[in-house]
């Protein structure tokens, strides 16, 4: 039987040295030992998460940065706060207050500074095991602001099978909990509100709505009648209902009234969460200390020490009213109104409360996506796996056995040592609900992980199981898709033919299938020859999206099949897969759901005749190597005859297929000389050259997505340093979309 830790919070009064004064010798020191202090707390759990916010960046790519939050270890530079997910930056543009020196370290991660109006938040959106429990300690600061400090720090935990990208609502919801209007996190399962104005122990605003009568806050907390200086926990939400008072600190005591008039109850906390001092020299840093039992359904207790020899003082004590989730994701988030702080975050550290083993498993449904809460014969199940190396060494060879699900996809087959930032991943994989599945009315199945350490011994984790409600057998259609291709190679002028087959083996009928086939893999190595068919529904082609959409009885089945003709130029690959509906409902890139041809090297050209020769010398470029989303890129292509020759059937093709995956074509490709066209996805350009004669040729993209926008341009004539498969680098160019600020030399 698993021990039964509870959810510790500590608070430590600490005086740290004024970051904009202090040497910072001084200020590592003051570090270090609150580290230390934190340390001993924590049990002899496995680490999981290290990060300091002391520096001026962030590494682990699992945290981000929401609103106003930023480093304060970051030098100057551009504000690149906003709403959107991004990693942490600087603090150039959130200066108002008492904040820490900018770019002095060790800093801090900044959630506000103390204007009135602000919000901040940290989130992280990567999985954590939860079968060990949790234990965890960080510094937080509210200092420096107006009108008794506010509006507080919240601390929250999520279902790590979820996407954790937004926060809830701010003002005395703190940034968890809902409020009139506004949905609470996403996911939520535990907040716990450090609440120095005093609003989040109270149902207003929407907050508690729906919540049972034995989880409300004491009747004479109304409005803006309050409890300043408290801690208050509140339990699981969704969207605007939920989130409700599970305890806190605030009691029925009437201590006094506010400017306004508001009632003012007392805390049975034996210190304060806000200090008015005007520097961070005098202000109060607490060591708050998290431990989340391992219990299906934990217990909840919360005791503090202000180190001023009274130890630590028990304050509360709650059991969860809903099981914990199989992972957990966490945030902090702060915000200030008409009441101001600055609110400071650092040295936070995570374990798992009970030890767990070198390689840890958490099999869970993938909840991403909306999930129903029966599945039916012919339904996908998604399922995540998580995967942690908690041991001392680097992990290889590792991966996920399930036997009941086939397709499973890991990011990597590598783990870090425990506490690195990728000592942990997240597999995938899926499973559709059978007849024989349903008979017992639940789907259950077991995964494993094994992996090699460094000595090349086998490294094993325990069993996850997984269990999903599945409704009795009826007449549900099933259907099962299986591409193949005619051919795996091919040359250039050669034709491959592709064929989709579906069939309904269920016993039901299939009503509205749909499929789609992605050509954008295929097209930038061949052209499809004449129109697809199918022998049942119908199938069309938009740009490079092949969809088919139909019904069919059982036992009946469709065939859908088109041609394609290989030419030069592409990346010698015809890759594809088809999704949407069955077997194939996810990303697939294997058979039967996908197909792979290659496109073998054209031979090589004639000799040219003897005499004067054109050369087509191609370069090109972008006016920027790194871009935001919604920024553009000016593309430019330079073509010249270096050769003795006219040249006159100069020519090109640029294919965008790569670049239109993460960016949109704007305005219409122009030249200066010879005729530019564009049929999506391809440019083509050509024109008569004589010797040292050029053209330059232009277009521009709007970025979209994160990622990369590769491109190469190929010409088929005869003397050019860009023929296929040339490896030239003036025939390309790479312009890489990033979520925070430019690095270009030309925008700095």
């Amino acid at each position: 039987m698993r021990a039964s830790a509870a959810l510790l919070v500590a608070a430590a009064w600490l005086t740290v040295p004024s970051v904009a004064s202090a040497p910072s010798a001084l200020a590592a020191s003051a570090v270090a030992a609150s580290a230390s202090a934190a340390r001993a707390r924590q049990g002899n759990g496995s680490e999981l998460l290290n990060e300091t916010f002391a520096g001026a960046a962030v590494e682990d790519p699992g945290f981000l940065a929401l609103n106003d939050a930023c480093l304060t270890g970051a030098p100057p530079g551009p504000d690149t706060t906003g709403p959107g997910g991004r990693e942490p930056g600087t603090c150039s543009g959130h200066q108002v207050g008492p904040v820490p020196q900018i770019g002095r370290t060790p800093g801090y991660l900044q959630l506000t500074d103390a204007g009135r109006g602000r919000t901040g938040g940290v989130l992280y959106n990567r999985p954590l095991p939860g079968n060990g429990g949790l234990d965890l300690t960080f510094e937080q600061y509210q200092y420096g602001g107006v009108q008794g400090g506010g509006d507080g720090i919240a601390f929250f935990l999520t279902d790590g099978a979820g996407v954790l990208n937004q926060t809830g609502a701010f003002g005395g919801s703190l940034g968890y909990a809902q409020r009139t209007g506004r949905p609470g996190v996403d996911h939520g399962y535990l907040g716990l509100g450090l609440d120095a104005y005093g609003n989040y122990a109270v149902d207003f605003e929407g907050r508690g709505t729906g919540c049972p009568a034995d989880q409300r806050p004491p009747a004479e907390f109304q409005v803006y009648d309050r409890p300043p200086n408290n801690v208050t926990l509140r339990g699981p939400g969704h969207e605007e209902s939920y989130y409700c008072y599970l305890g806190g600190t605030g009691t029925t005591e009437r201590i006094g009234t506010d400017p306004d008039g508001n009632v003012l109850f007392g805390s049975t906390l034996p210190g304060r969460l806000h200090e008015p001092a005007g520097d961070i020299a005098q202000a109060a840093g607490r060591t708050v200390h998290v431990v989340v039992s391992a219990e299906v359904r934990p217990t909840v207790s919360i005791e503090m020490d202000f180190h001023d020899g009274n130890g630590f003082v028990p304050v509360l004590s709650r059991r969860m009213p809903e099981d914990a989730p199989r992972t957990y994701k966490f945030g902090f988030t702060a915000s200030t109104g008409s009441a101001t702080d600055v609110h400071l975050i650092r040295q936070l550290r995570v374990r798992s409360s009970e030890p767990l083993g070198a390689l840890n498993l958490v099999k869970q449904v993938d909840r991403t996506t909306p999930q129903p809460p029966v599945y039916r014969v012919g339904d996908v199940v998604p399922y995540q796996f998580v995967v942690t190396n908690t041991g001392g060494g680097r992990l290889t060879d590792v991966k996920v056995n399930d036997p009941r699900v086939a397709d499973i996809r890991c990011p990597r087959d590598t783990l870090e040592a425990r506490g690195e930032p990728l000592a942990t991943m997240t597999c995938t994989g899926t499973h559709t609900i059978t007849v024989a599945d349903a008979a017992g009315g639940r789907f259950d199945n077991a995964a494993t992980a094994d992996g090699r350490d460094a000595a090349g011994a086998d490294v094993h984790s325990g069993p996850s199981e997984v269990s999903v409600p599945v409704e009795g057998a009826g007449p549900v259609p099933v259907p099962v898709v299986a591409k193949t291709a005619s051919t795996d190679r091919v040359r250039p002028g050669d034709e491959v033919t592709y064929m989709i087959r579906v069939r309904n083996e269920g016993t039901g009928p299939l009503v509205n299938g749909r499929l789609t086939d992605d050509l954008s893999g295929v097209l930038d190595d061949g052209d499809l020859v004449g129109t697809p068919e199918a022998t049942a529904g119908n199938v069309v082609v938009d740009g490079t999206r092949l969809e088919w959409t139909g019904a069919l009885d059982p036992g009946r089945e469709a065939v859908i099949t088109y041609t394609v003709r290989a030419h030069a130029g592409g990346d010698g690959t015809m890759r594809n897969a088809v999704r949407g509906l069955g077997n194939c409902q996810e990303d697939v890139q294997g058979p039967p759901c996908a197909t792979l041809v290659e496109v073998a090297e054209e031979p090589p050209p004639p000799p040219p005749p003897p005499g004067p020769h054109g050369h087509l010398t191609i370069t090109k470029w972008a006016d920027r190597t790194y871009v935001r989303p919604g920024q553009r890129v000016v593309y430019r292509i330079r073509v010249e005859n270096t050769g003795d020759g006219p040249l006159p059937d100069a020519s090109f093709r640029d294919d965008l297929s790569a670049v239109l995956r993460r960016a949109r074509l704007v305005g219409t490709p122009e030249a200066d000389h010879g005729e530019v066209s564009y049929r999506r996805p391809v440019l083509r350009w050509h024109g008569s050259l004589a010797p040292g004669r050029s053209a330059v040729i232009e277009y521009t993209v709007v970025a979209r997505h994160r990622g990369r926008l590769p491109n190469r341009v190929v010409s088929s004539v005869r003397r050019t340093n860009c023929r296929p498969h040339s490896r030239d680098p003036r025939c390309t160019a790479v312009v890489t979309v990033v979520p925070g600020p430019q690095k270009d030399r030309e925008d700095r």
